[in-house]
């Protein structure tokens, strides 16, 4: 980089003696050569520069035309005035506006989180589910069958209170329950009305079980004199129809059945539940043209249960439910009952389980 004057001086220089001007005011000879000549005027400037700071090398430099020189990736841009310097962001010591630590991967168990990252910094955010719960999941199976599972019928006319614990949260919208049908074929025309009702209780105060919600469903099965049947499910405004000559789609509700009722609700890991079910059947024409028979789930044959406490023990009897078994409730009306009292509950016979899944 060079300065010279942007205004040429076009006279000529001087050569040999001249006279000039002195500090007392007279005048005095003096070689051309001393003085500062038009010549002079048109020449390049000496420049002198002091560097200081974070240098390398030498911290000054000098001359006619100092050059200015990039390097460790810097560049230098010289347009018309303006003499540019590009510095790439890799240098900086400081944290740049779209700066990002990165997003590390987590490995967490029973936990679910979220990651984060800009200039300011990395954000982690951890959650657990409910206690007892990993989040809510769809469907569940409170007693499952296993190759020495064994089951028994289930009586008509009494509200039967299957007890459940849930370890996680889960949502479902079925409840379905397991039964074993049989066709009576007879000459005479016959119709079975099956009337099921079903619900779900919660206990709210350790001595009563309130129901949380109810629905039922209707299942009527007709023959008429061996040559057709027909079989009807309704519930509510809602109903389906099947028929056939003679007694073709009588293995349709023969034998064992998994049946889907539709029920919608959410329960919570460690409340204290109960799925209630009351089946009634009756005979409008001459004998029942089908039966149903609910399957408990067989877990202590023949056996009635004491209890035995650090503090004390209690007799064998049946009235003691324990914490899963199946109480029953002999209600006087087809209804369900809002509420039940444990008092009012017994035992259901050889404390089998209701066997029933929670379906999405």
């Amino acid at each position: 980089m060079s300065i010279i004057h942007v205004k040429s001086n076009t006279i000529p220089s001087w050569t040999g003696t001249v006279t000039v001007g002195n500090s007392t005011g007279g005048t005095q000879t003096a070689a051309a050569t001393d003085l500062v000549l038009p010549s002079d005027w048109n020449s390049a400037h000496n420049q002198f520069y002091t560097l200081t700071g974070n240098t390398n090398g030498a911290s000054t430099a000098s001359g006619t035309n100092v050059v200015l020189s990039g390097g460790n990736n810097v560049t230098l841009v010289g347009g018309g005035a303006t003499v540019g310097f590009s510095v790439g962001n890799y240098i900086t010591t400081g944290a740049l506006s779209d700066h990002s630590h990165g997003n590390p991967t987590l490995a967490l168990t029973n936990l679910s989180g979220t990651t984060a990252s800009n200039s300011a910094g990395l954000t982690l955010s951890l959650s657990a589910a409910a206690p007892g719960g990993a989040g809510t999941i769809a469907g569940w199976e409170p007693f499952q069958v296993g190759n020495n599972s064994t089951f028994s019928s289930q009586g008509q006319n009494s509200l039967y209170l299957q007890k459940v614990r849930p370890d996680v949260n889960f949502s479902f919208n079925n409840i379905e329950f397991r039964f074993s049908g049989s066709f009576v074929s007879s000459s005479n025309s016959q119709v079975g009305v099956h009337t099921i009702r079903y619900g779900l209780y919660s206990l709210e105060t350790n001595e009563s079980y309130n129901s949380i919600a109810t629905s039922s469903i209707i299942i009527s099965a007709s023959f008429n004199s061996n040559t057709a049947m027909g079989y009807t499910i309704s519930q509510g405004a809602g109903s389906y129809t099947t028929t056939s000559g003679g007694t073709v789609i009588a293995s349709l509700m023969t034998g064992l059945k998994h049946l889907y009722l539709p029920f919608t609700n959410t329960l919570t890991a460690g409340g204290e539940y109960a799925v209630g079910l009351l089946v009634s059947s009756a005979t409008t024409v001459n004998t029942g043209a089908h039966r149903m028979a609910f399957l408990n789930q067989t877990v202590i044959n023949n056996l009635t249960v004491g209890k035995v406490y650090a503090t004390t023990m209690i007799a064998s009897n049946s009235t003691h439910v324990g914490d899963y078994a199946q109480g029953v409730y002999n209600t006087t009306t087809g209804a369900m009952p809002a509420a039940v009292a444990k008092s009012q509950m017994t035992n259901a016979v050889s404390q089998a389980l209701l066997y029933h899944q929670f379906e999405v």
